[in-house]
């Protein structure tokens, strides 16, 4: 299940892509990890090293992680160099200690949503209605009427006209719900005092 809106999820090379991190499951095959490692490091230069084993490790992982397929033989998912074995210990539990991170799991609502948008921009142009999975037990109905110009003002998922789902209200693990009341709409808050 794709990243099951856990900033922690991860994906053991079962799909042969190596390591896939977090809420949309960036995949270290096609890049995206690498691309989310370079933004962690961009957020807390700091913290990225500490959690990733100290500056020479986080600055080799950093040389490792953007090389051809992530660093990994395209063919079975498994590490070219056994020091970046990202789907083995210790790498496990500093992903896992990186996604508890708040400057990360910002990062990764900022990448989501993003994301999000730029994969309807299309039909928010055409005026069209669509879902958008969220997870299989989680959808989201939106219109393009109202949000076309609030999107183009504002990165707050909220704030672009999403309908929040009745799922986000029961998880306190949800992208809106880790970061408090102050990142929800004042509809949203009264929803969720409900």
């Amino acid at each position: 299940m794709e990243g099951a809106g856990e900033f922690a999820a991860l994906n053991l090379n079962t799909d042969r892509a190596g390591l896939s991190f977090g809420l949309l499951q960036w995949a270290q095959k096609p890049g995206r990890l690498a691309e989310r490692l370079a933004v962690f490091r961009t957020a807390n230069t700091d913290q990225f090293a500490e959690i990733f084993g100290g500056s020479d490790t986080a600055n080799r992982l950093m040389k490792h992680a953007p090389k051809t397929n992530g660093g990994i033989s395209p063919a079975t998912g498994e590490t070219t160099d056994p020091a970046f074995d990202l789907i083995r210990e210790p790498w496990i539990s500093r992903f896992r200690r990186a996604a508890s991170s708040r400057a990360f799991q910002k990062v990764q609502v900022e990448t989501a949503m993003a994301s999000f948008r730029n994969s309807h921009e299309s039909p928010l142009r055409a005026g069209t209605l669509f879902r958008s999975k969220v997870s299989p037990s989680c959808s989201i109905w939106q219109t393009s009427s109202a949000t076309k110009e609030r999107a183009a003002s504002t990165t707050r998922f909220a704030a672009m006209g999403w309908q929040k789902p009745n799922c986000w209200r029961q998880s306190p693990r949800s992208p809106l719900a880790a970061f408090g009341p102050s990142s929800r709409t004042p509809r949203m808050r009264a929803d969720v005092a409900s």
